[in-house]
């Protein structure tokens, strides 16, 4: 995906998946589009598909291989959530945010 890709699958509140480093397709919710301090652009997103017994500040992602994401069209989200300061911290401008 394209940096305007996420912008718009965070703007529409899409569901994304993507493959993890493990070959496992995990979905997380595009909560924001960011350019990181070191200039790469990166989604954060939630993961709602494995939750099983881990605390959810673990759950947030930090997606920045946007050949292994895809956002999954007709499935969107409507849960407020807060990203965590361990996340915006490493965010040098942000082009999107849910």
């Amino acid at each position: 995906m394209n940096k305007s890709e996420l912008i718009e699958a965070v703007e529409k509140r899409r569901l994304i998946e993507f493959t993890d480093e493990w070959l496992n397709v995990r979905t997380v919710e595009a909560r924001a589009c960011v350019r990181l301090k070191d200039g790469r652009t990166a989604l954060i997103g939630f993961q709602v598909d494995i939750g099983h017994g881990q605390p959810q500040e673990q759950l947030w992602k930090l997606l920045d291989d946007p050949v292994r994401m895809h956002a999954v069209h007709g499935r969107n989200y409507a849960t407020k959530r807060t990203i965590p300061e361990r996340y915006i911290e490493q965010v040098l401008e942000v082009y999107a945010q849910a």
